[in-house]
């Protein structure tokens, strides 16, 4: 696990290391959680995305997994639900993987 503070932190630690899955918060100092997204699907369009918001509506998360994001959560976040989204996302980058290596 791996923490950036920023956009540009985040740039820097995607372009170095490979992950399981992204958790960005909706808005960061330097860009937004949809910039993350876009940052990772340069490289990678399988990756699990999960947005983290304080605005929590359904037409927020709505439009959040139109955009591309894996999974939208609403702050604040029970462990055990992260923990489910952070699962699901990481089964979903396998099974693509999976489709497209085998």
């Amino acid at each position: 696990m791996r923490h950036a503070g920023s956009l540009e932190q985040a740039r820097g630690v995607l372009a170095d290391l490979q992950f399981d899955a992204v958790l960005t918060e909706e808005k960061l100092p330097d860009g937004t959680g949809a910039d993350v997204l876009a940052a990772v699907r340069a490289s990678d369009t399988n990756l699990g995305v999960i947005l983290l918001s304080a605005t929590g509506t359904c037409e927020h998360a709505s439009e959040s997994v139109r955009q591309g994001f894996t999974d939208f959560l609403a702050k604040p976040v029970a462990a055990d639900v992260l923990r489910t989204s952070l699962q699901r996302a990481h089964a979903t980058a396998r099974r693509c993987c999976a489709r497209m290596c085998g």
